[in-house]
């Protein structure tokens, strides 16, 4: 790698770019290093969806194909010192990031996860308890074979595991999203003897900056608002989101609900089953609508509603206490970072419904009790997560490794 008296360079991999993510973490990062001054470009492989996209491409972006990124003499001809890859620390990256530093490239591997990997920290959605609160919402055959790979998963832990550390000692650096994520993943690693938490570190993923520089009102009306894909059922918990802000509208109805996202009629459905009625005229189903509107409503807005089972960071939420909202949601490792202890929202006690709305409630009464300034909430949120504050932070940890001893392996504790 360069020393700082050189022009370094970065470059951002991230096989799955596409012009949405544009707003998103991906293009967010090269941006955010453009802001410094540092050159910077996306490198990701080709799809026809970008054929037309350089025209009004606001950085650089480098082409590969799949079977190129496999091989040294592909990464040799990059000319990025340091390249920060998405890998969620898969097994299939793996060949990639053996080419990467092999070619001599400084390599951060981005995990964008929760930090469960394998016991005892599981995938939240392949424990015996996460199948036990959702028994009702699932089939017969779903349940055996969740059962199955719940089992096989456990079976299999210190393999599951140890391939995670092999990517954790090939990197130089690992960036994961949040405090509990980094603890997750740390555990796990250090319970089966692999001691790597000195390479693990949180950054958060960046909010981009048409969010940023928006107005923030110093009144928000009493809206709450949900965003999410609604036809991924399971993960986003529609069916038990559906039924606590029906209760809601009901206890609360003052307050206006604003559903926003993809699985409409999906939610329609769920809501007509549940109140054997038209839907409530303070509930508004808008589907999927252009960016520029859901800022309007997250400035409108008082909370942001996340049930989610799981998510690695969401975005969603980011921009939401970047524009002052609160965030009431379930106990995921992303909404216990971006609450702060209170300072931005409130987390239910678990994934069901009455801890969900008794958090909505709380929340709620501390909004009108004025315990909420939304002014303050987006100014600390917008100073920690605009994405030069982000691409400041991976810069100091390329910096940092300039002053350590690099190992490439890790004794076992036992």
């Amino acid at each position: 790698m360069r020393t700082s008296d050189d022009e370094m360079r970065i470059g951002v991999f991230f096989d799955g770019y596409l012009p949405l993510h544009e707003t998103k973490d991906p293009g967010q990062l090269v941006l955010g290093f453009l802001d410094l001054g540092i050159q910077s470009e996306m490198i990701t492989l080709y799809k026809q969806e970008l054929k037309t996209y350089p025209i009004r491409f606001p950085f650089p972006i480098r082409f590969a194909t799949r079977s190129q990124i496999l091989t040294t003499d592909y990464w040799r001809t990059v000319p990025d010192d340091v390249i920060v890859a998405y890998t969620w620390l898969s097994r299939r990256y793996l060949p990639m990031v053996s080419a990467m530093k092999k070619a001599g490239k400084f390599v951060i591997v981005k995990a964008d996860s929760d930090g469960r990997y394998a016991f005892p920290t599981d995938p939240r959605r392949l424990s015996f308890r996460y199948l036990l609160q959702n028994f009702h919402l699932l089939s017969f055959g779903e349940i055996f074979r969740r059962s199955y790979h719940v089992l096989r998963t456990k079976l299999m832990k210190r393999r599951r595991i140890r391939r995670v550390a092999e990517h954790i000692k090939l990197a130089d650096k690992v960036i994961i999203e949040s405090p509990q994520a980094q603890i997750n993943l740390s555990y796990s690693l250090l319970y089966w003897g692999f001691n790597l938490s000195s390479k693990i570190y949180v950054v958060p993923n960046p909010v981009a900056s048409d969010l940023v520089n928006t107005t923030v009102p110093f009144k928000k009306e009493k809206q709450v608002m949900v965003l999410g894909r609604w036809d991924a059922i399971e993960q986003k918990n529609t069916i038990r989101m559906v039924k606590v802000l029906c209760q809601f509208a009901n206890l609360k109805p003052d307050y206006d609900i604003v559903i926003i996202g993809s699985g409409k009629e999906i939610i329609q459905k769920l809501i007509s089953k549940i109140t054997s009625s038209r839907i409530p005229d303070q509930l508004h189903l808008t589907g999927y609508i252009p960016r520029d509107e859901v800022i309007r409503h997250l400035a409108r807005s008082r909370i942001f509603f996340m049930p989610s089972n799981w998510e690695g960071f969401s975005i969603a939420a980011a921009e939401a206490v970047c524009m002052g909202c609160t965030i009431v949601g379930t106990p995921i490792e992303c909404l216990t970072f971006l609450t702060l202890g209170g300072f931005s929202g409130t987390i239910a006690t678990d994934f069901t419904e009455l801890p969900l709305l008794n958090a909505l409630l709380i929340d709620a009464h501390k909004w009108e009790a004025g315990y909420y300034d939304p002014q303050s909430i987006s100014h600390f949120w917008r100073n920690n997560l605009c994405r030069k504050a982000i691409a400041e932070k991976i810069v100091r940890l390329i910096d940092i490794s300039k002053n350590e001893v690099h190992s490439s392996t890790s004794k076992p504790l036992h």
